[in-house]
Parts: structure tokens; C-alpha cells; sequence
């Protein structure tokens, strides 16, 4: 991850959108997700409702409505789990977008393959404590794709040190992963598990692959 750069771009300079899409840009999202907000996501889904029961979509409904209103403060990690394409990573940059359009610094999204790389290349140039500090460091962290990468000893070591650091300190936390907690549990540690059930775990597993469903 890029250290972070010093905001001293002059406002009288640009349009809110152009500066909006420069601390995007900062906060590390690809140029793909940068248009995601809350409000497109929920046009995009309204044909979801038939793909579940009654109870089922409204248990989602209400956990999504209580994380549109999350800010990090009583219960500062939310785990998104759900099938590829069900709108994790848009639902948790529309968050920190949110966060951005607050006026608020400081944010980071960060792919936790790429990540743990940067981690790895480290090793070679003294780099690795810095890289972890970053994540750990972040206003508010977006980890998404948690579980994408081969689970070796350090790999689990290095993700449960992450989240522990960012729990115990109460940052803000949003993390995506295509695996349920008990999926966690066997890849990880029980104790990773235990820490991303213990706030806020959201399963939107009942929500279509919207990739494929495009004609």
C-alpha cells in the first residue's frame, strides 16, 4: 500500500465530484468501484426479493438498513459474507464513500491478496512492519476478498494480528469475504471466527450473482 499522501488539493481548483473522486482514488479503490453507493445498489437489487422467503429477506433487509447507518462507533467491525457478485465490495466502498462525503480522512481500501503481498515483498526491503502499520493505522479499512489467498501459517497469523490490532483499538472496519464464519473458522482460526461473529456478520448469501444476471 502507498503511504498515504497529504490532502492539499485547493477546493476552489475543482469540482466536488472531481475532489470526491481524488480521495477515492487515495483511499486505494479501483477505478471499478468508485461510482458505488448505497442508493445504486438498492436499484440494482430490487429483483432479489424474489429469490428468497419472505423471513429470509427481511432478516437481510434489516441488517443492511442497520448497516446503511453504521459508523463505526458502538460495534466497529462489520463482516459482509455472500456469494461472488452479491454487491460486498459495493456495498462496503459505498461506506466508505459515505465516510469520504462526511468530510472525514484517513480511509483505506485494501485487497487482502494484495495485501498480503506487499507484506511478502517487504521481507526483501525492511518494508513489511510498514505496510501492516498502514492497515493497522487506517481511519476506517475496507478488507475485502478475505479468504482469496492460500491460508498458510502466516497468512493466518498475519490476518488475525491485523483484526485483533483494529478490534482491541476500535477502528472502523468493513471486511468481504465469499466465506461463511464456520468457512473461517477451518481456514483461519476459531478465534478470527469468533472476532468477526462477535460484531457485525452480515450474510447476503441469498442475493443473485449480479454479474450474471446482466444479459
Amino acid at each position: 500500500m502507498e503511504k498515504e499522501s497529504p490532502n492539499t488539493t485547493p477546493s476552489s481548483d475543482f469540482t466536488p465530484e472531481e475532489i470526491l473522486n481524488m480521495e477515492l482514488e487515495r483511499a486505494g479503490i479501483p477505478k471499478r468501484y468508485r461510482g458505488a453507493t448505497w442508493e445504486n445498489f438498492e436499484a440494482k437489487q430490487i429483483d432479489a426479493i424474489q429469490s428468497a422467503s419472505p423471513a429470509e429477506w427481511a432478516k437481510l433487509v434489516g441488517r443492511l438498513n442497520d448497516f446503511k447507518e453504521w459508523r463505526g462507533e458502538e460495534r466497529t467491525l462489520v463482516f459482509l459474507t455472500g456469494r461472488p457478485g452479491c454487491g460486498k465490495t459495493h456495498l462496503a466502498v459505498a461506506t466508505l464513500r459515505r465516510w469520504i462525503d462526511a468530510g472525514k480522512r484517513g480511509a483505506r481500501f485494501v485487497v487482502t491478496g494484495e495485501f498480503l503481498s506487499e507484506m511478502k515483498n517487504g521481507f526483501k526491503d525492511g518494508t513489511s512492519a510498514g505496510v501492516m502499520h498502514q492497515a493497522q493505522s487506517a481511519k476506517l479499512l475496507v478488507l475485502d476478498d478475505l479468504g482469496s489467498e492460500m491460508a498458510t501459517d502466516w497468512v493466518r497469523d498475519s490476518m488475525y494480528m491485523l483484526v485483533n490490532y483494529r478490534l482491541n483499538h476500535m477502528k472502523p472496519t468493513v471486511i468481504t469475504s465469499n466465506l461463511l464464519l464456520g468457512e473461517i473458522a477451518q481456514t483461519y482460526h476459531a478465534r478470527l471466527a469468533s472476532r468477526l461473529a462477535g460484531e457485525f456478520a452480515i450474510d447476503m448469501n441469498i442475493l443473485p450473482d449480479h454479474r450474471l444476471a446482466k444479459p
